[in-house]
């Protein structure tokens, strides 16, 4: 394969990519059709076929793109939950049109889940073992807090990238930095 076909794949797929993100916009997931994204995209079927089998196919190609993204993220944040926070915020910020779209009411459940879990294990890993010294929290609690502030973080993410206009992702961390720092009382 020359350097050629490679910009002219990864244009086409750009590009199913976008019009399957401008269709995510309005319309449920499961009521989008091959031929509506063909159309939206200015592709023929056969193009479609010749990158992906189903509409399905393509949730998975870019699930595997935001989780090896992600999973970056949280290699590259040492023990520090806000700047992952804000390098992630940022990542969700530039992908934010069909990233949002797959993290709505309208997207997929399977790809909330799966980053809801590496947000948790990311905490599980680098954050608990501070609280655990600190706090001496038992293991099976920690496990809990870990997917406590995973969801509660994944619900803030979700709700922001659903804002319109939208905060910056360093408005954001500091939002959360003052919600952590004054915590939770019940």
């Amino acid at each position: 394969m020359t350097d050629y076909e490679d910009v002219r794949i990864q244009k086409t797929r750009a590009k199913i990519f976008e019009a399957f993100a401008n269709l995510m916009q309005s319309q449920e997931f499961d009521t989008i059709s091959v031929a509506a994204i063909c159309k939206e995209a200015h592709i023929s079927r056969a193009t479609f076929y010749h990158h992906y089998a189903t509409k399905e196919d393509i949730v998975v190609a870019y699930q595997k793109i935001i989780m090896a993204q992600i999973y970056r993220l949280m290699t590259n944040s040492d023990h520090d939950l806000l700047t992952y926070f804000e390098r992630l915020a940022r990542y969700l910020d530039n992908n934010a049109e069909l990233l949002g779209a797959l993290l709505s009411e309208h997207g997929t459940l399977t790809l909330q889940m799966q980053i809801r879990e590496k947000m948790a294990s990311f905490f599980q890993a680098k954050m608990l073992p501070q609280l655990q010294t600190t706090t001496a929290m038992d293991p099976m609690t920690a496990e809990y807090a870990a997917h406590f502030y995973a969801s509660a973080i994944f619900g803030f993410l979700q709700h922001w990238l659903q804002e319109t206009p939208r905060q910056t992702p360093e408005e954001m961390s500091k939002i959360l930095r003052t919600i952590l720092a004054n915590g939770l009382v019940i």
